[in-house]
């Protein structure tokens, strides 16, 4: 069994030999930054928000009944301050400043990768970098619906304003997936990172990679560990220090 600095070297050896380079990243690589992963131990469903399930209040139907309450708990919850890219977004976005065909996948709403400095970004899950009136869709910035209380309402038509997110009971933006698993399944290298790979859209992007490597960097094995061609288990911020270290020698 090869060890994780070997593992490291081989990754680094498909990165620089692959000018296209998708990745397809989830929850777990925002911990690095404060951001709670979802279905952890720790993670934000791992409580209750005022008795009720982050996933309910999460819920289409919820927002439509309970604005007030849904802006509480998104506020507190998943607006949150001062978080900044960690070492994982920083590499990724590095990777195109030095020329690399970059492409970026994410389940994550935070907007850490636009942050980065990435640019080639498909939001699966929409982000909470965009808000927009739920009548005329004029469009606000996080700034505005953080320093706001209760329910925000639009300055144009006094409507209410909705975050760019795909709630639970939504479907996916067709274009925004039909275009991520384009250029997904042509890249020379697809990389997953933090995510369990259990659930649409994600078994689905790597079902359908036709290229010619696939790594998995996971805390734990997922369902696609024997197509891959490297799987590296191990804590995210030792992989990607590593890694930097390797690309600056």
């Amino acid at each position: 069994m090869k060890s994780t600095n070997e593992k490291i070297q081989i990754l680094k050896q498909i990165i620089q030999e692959s000018h296209s380079i998708a990745f397809f990243t989830g929850a777990g690589i925002s911990t690095l930054s404060g951001i709670p992963d979802f279905r952890s131990k720790n993670g934000l469903y791992a409580s209750k928000y005022n008795g009720k399930k982050p996933e309910k209040i999460l819920h289409i139907k919820y927002f439509n009944k309970h604005p007030a309450e849904f802006y509480d708990f998104y506020r507190e919850k998943l607006l949150l301050n001062d978080v900044e890219p960690n070492v994982i977004h920083l590499f990724i976005a590095e990777l195109e400043k030095i020329g690399k065909d970059v492409t970026v996948v994410t389940q994550n709403i935070d907007g850490l990768h636009e942050k980065a400095g990435s640019t080639k970004i498909y939001n699966l899950h929409g982000t909470t970098l965009r808000n927009y009136c739920t009548s005329c869709k004029a469009e606000y910035e996080t700034t505005y619906i953080r320093n706001t209380t209760g329910i925000p309402r639009c300055t144009k038509c006094g409507n209410i304003i909705r975050p760019d997110i795909t709630f639970y009971g939504e479907f996916l933006n067709k274009e925004t997936f039909k275009q991520a698993r384009l250029d997904t399944k042509k890249a020379d290298v697809l990389i997953v990172l933090g995510s369990s790979l259990v659930v649409y859209p994600a078994s689905e992007i790597v079902n359908q990679y036709r290229g010619k490597h696939l790594v998995i960097i996971n805390k734990k094995h997922t369902k696609f560990d024997l197509q891959a061609d490297l799987v590296i288990t191990e804590d995210f911020s030792k992989v990607f220090n590593m890694l930097l270290k390797e690309f600056e020698n």
